[in-house]
């Protein structure tokens, strides 16, 4: 699941309410690859606070230079569409009028290659339970791509739905069905952070997402390589710590 797609699943609609300029108060994040891709979401982020007007702008948007896949430009500016359910719950988002511009962009071999830089606009729609939205979305995507995969990837997308603003400053480096990555959303003042990271499992590799609201760990959660809870989830919210165990989807009594 990608990074916008997690946030659906949370509820969390990224054009929220309204964005407040202010410097991040980042969590304390003890995993190494993790704590980097944190910082460079937020040097993103403070690039974006120091010239927000211009932050999409590119004199040099043009073309791609060879012909690519239709999957690969979702990939690089996370408009995909995606349904689900939860608790019996639909919730999902699609996206209409997608345009990509490209800024910088190399192929080899007729395939993208290296170091790509693109802006893009959509218009996004998303629900579930007790919210539909629809928001207009403008982001900036760094990218590199190594035989025809996103290795590396950055994007700052800012998320318009009338009056209410949200700015969501992401890094990250997939690997195969996994992840490591760190976003940071900010709406109306408040300041949220997803992380996520592959971690050793009994039954084999998980998926751990983390979420804080500040500084504040809120919940911990891990799924297997098919997307099923596996491991212990734990829950801070309200103040009172709740674990819940699974082993590849089927809830058990959680160890110790």
């Amino acid at each position: 699941m990608s990074v916008v797609n997690y946030l659906a699943a949370c509820g969390l609609a990224l054009s929220a309410v309204a964005v407040q300029a202010q410097p991040l108060q980042l969590p304390q994040v003890e995993d190494a690859a993790q704590a980097a891709l944190l910082q460079e979401a937020n040097t993103q982020y403070q690039g974006y606070l120091a010239a927000p007007d211009n932050y999409f702008h590119a004199e040099a948007a043009g073309r791609w230079p060879c012909a690519v896949p239709a999957k690969l430009v979702q990939d690089l500016t996370g408009t995909s569409d995606y349904a689900g359910r939860q608790g019996g719950k639909a919730f999902g988002h699609k996206f209409s009028k997608v345009a990509v511009h490209p800024v910088v962009a190399e192929c080899r071999g007729g395939k993208l290659d290296g170091v790509v830089e693109l802006v893009y606009e959509a218009t996004r729609q998303a629900w579930g339970p007790g919210f539909k939205a629809r928001s207009q979305e403008t982001g900036r995507v760094v990218a590199t791509i190594k035989d025809g995969r996103v290795i590396h990837r950055t994007e700052l997308r800012r998320s318009v739905n009338g009056g209410d603003v949200s700015v969501a400053s992401s890094a990250e480096t997939p690997a195969g069905a996994f992840i490591t990555s760190a976003t940071t959303l900010v709406a109306g003042g408040a300041q949220k952070f997803f992380l996520k990271r592959p971690v050793a499992g009994a039954g084999g590799p998980r998926q751990e997402k983390s979420y804080y609201e500040g500084t504040r760990l809120v919940t911990v959660e891990q799924a297997d390589a098919r997307g099923r809870p596996d491991g212990r989830n734990t829950s801070n919210k309200g103040g009172a710590e709740k674990s819940t165990c699974f082993w590849h989807g089927k809830e058990i009594a959680c160890a110790g």
